[in-house]
């Protein structure tokens, strides 16, 4: 995560470097890469340029023997100056080393239809490549959103129903494990309003266990033929519009 930081820490080659140790040093494990954490602001705090992100990306693919998948991390909003106002998809599309893109809504509930209409805009890509939903909506404590379980469920479904290849579920206290018996630790980032919870309790909400059951539903049946069909789906005789917040 080379990037949201006032004064960048790494450099292209250091980024190369710490790329290519990480990849040695846990290729035998079965891992999933992203070359950096919401590419846009690497442009902005580091400076550097799409030429850059593909020499990291081409030195992760050097030390990838076992051809662990690898994408690039977008951020969850557009708003950004042109050419970065995009998802990691449209400017990362026909790069060498990029083999799947990930996208993100951002953390927000009015925002999870973005996973229907980004899934979209990385299937009209050609040629076609795997799309997985790595961030969405994060579950929280039950005290801040009694409806959090269902978002979890609704994001996965949606997700795997739109085209996506994958799903990414997380929690508030998970991310940074937040540890309140740590005091000289990571002390956890406090959104949304409400304060944090220890990792120990986010890791059994309930959404986390009950995602299962969309994985048992799908692992019986051939679920990277599906096709999304939305044409299919009408209200009042009309095809149905787009989802909005």
């Amino acid at each position: 995560w080379f990037a949201k930081k006032k004064n960048c820490f790494f450099d292209r080659e250091w980024a190369c470097r710490i790329s290519a140790y990480c990849a040695v040093r846990y290729g035998a494990f079965n891992s999933l890469w992203s070359i950096t954490g919401e590419y846009q602001y690497v442009f902005v705090d580091c400076k550097w340029t799409a030429d850059d992100i593909n020499v990291i990306g081409n030195t992760i693919q050097q030390h990838n023997p076992y051809k662990h998948p690898l994408s690039i991390h977008p951020g969850g909003t557009t708003r950004w100056k042109p050419p970065q106002n995009v998802q990691s998809s449209k400017p990362f599309h026909n790069s060498g080393w990029l083999d799947h893109h990930w996208l993100q809504t951002g953390q927000s509930v009015d925002r999870i239809r973005y996973i229907a209409l980004r899934c979209r805009e990385n299937r009209a890509l050609e040629p076609v490549r795997p799309v997985f939903c790595s961030e969405s909506y994060y579950e929280v404590t039950p005290k801040l959103n009694p409806d959090a379980a269902y978002f979890a469920r609704l994001q996965a479904w949606s997700a795997f129903l739109n085209g996506a290849a994958g799903y990414g579920y997380g929690a508030y206290g998970i991310w940074q494990f937040f540890d309140s018996e740590d005091p000289s630790g990571e002390t956890g980032k406090p959104v949304p309003a409400g304060g944090v919870t220890p990792w120990h309790q986010a890791i059994q909400f309930r959404g986390s266990s009950q995602l299962q059951h969309v994985s048992q539903f799908l692992a019986n049946r051939p679920w990277w033929k599906i096709e999304p069909a939305n044409e299919l789906i009408t209200r009042d005789g009309k095809p149905i519009p787009d989802p909005t917040e």
